[in-house]
């Protein structure tokens, strides 16, 4: 994330953050030095997508994206809206020509600083053997053993989409480290199961799949409201399809 962007997303008015007890700054740098040990590198993105204000002071958007061998797309976004609401997305895009199942996640704290996570591999893939002994096996785990968090399944719209390796976790205030760690194992696991997935057989069929993947997080989460309200309808669209890696849109 270029320095400016992290300037201006640490300054004051992060108080829900404060009451979680999390640097979400700290972590999508983090979460950076991941990828890239996986063999991330920047990819190309209009400049007003990877940073915005908001109509109102506190209010920022800012994103990474990321591009590897392995994977089309990674978009590591983290948003202010102060001092009501911060929070942190995920997507990574699978080449389709492998099998593997897309990565979701998304972290929201509002006051009073409830700490709220749903992470998934969903969509391409997940009915496959490969699935279950490469990717299930390595991150189902992960959510089963966190500790310092409430458990719960993954929404019911979500839920025909799972591969059944993913959970959403709840931490009490002062407790959002908790959740952040789960977050960044699950993230690591995931690369990890990445760099050794199989040729897919059906690579059209893996891009159809993850249509429906962004298809049903567009109609069911409440990302695109948010969006809308805090930084505008063609904002919200133009980012929306740089998330899910649709390039009919951002230019």
């Amino acid at each position: 994330m270029r320095a400016h962007v992290s300037h201006i997303l640490a300054k004051p008015l992060h108080y829900p953050a404060t009451l979680a007890g999390v640097d979400l700054t700290a972590f999508v740098a983090e979460l950076d030095g991941i990828f890239r040990r996986h063999g991330a590198r920047t990819s190309p993105a209009p400049l007003d997508l990877t940073f915005r204000a908001g109509r109102l002071p506190g209010t920022a958007i800012a994103s990474i994206v990321l591009e590897s061998d392995r994977f089309a797309r990674a978009v590591v976004t983290h948003v202010r809206v102060a001092p009501f609401y911060t929070g942190l997305s995920i997507a990574v895009h699978p080449r389709a020509e492998l099998d593997a199942p897309l990565l979701v996640a998304d972290i929201n704290i509002p006051p009073p600083g409830f700490t709220r996570l749903f992470v998934d591999a969903v969509g391409p893939s997940i009915g496959s053997a490969s699935f279950a002994s490469r990717f299930k096996t390595r991150l189902a785990p992960i959510v089963e053993a966190a500790r310092g968090v409430t458990r719960s399944e993954v929404p019911a719209w979500i839920s025909p989409l799972s591969g059944g390796a993913g959970a959403r976790l709840r931490a009490k205030p002062t407790g959002g480290n908790a959740v952040l760690r789960v977050l960044a194992k699950y993230v690591d696991a995931y690369l990890e199961a990445l760099d050794g997935a199989e040729p897919a057989h059906d690579a059209a069929s893996n891009a159809a799949s993850a249509r429906s993947v962004r298809d049903a997080v567009r109609a069911n989460g409440p990302a695109g409201k948010y969006l809308t309200r805090t930084f505008g309808a063609p904002f919200a669209d133009r980012y929306l399809r740089l998330l899910w890696n649709d390039e009919t849109s951002t230019s």
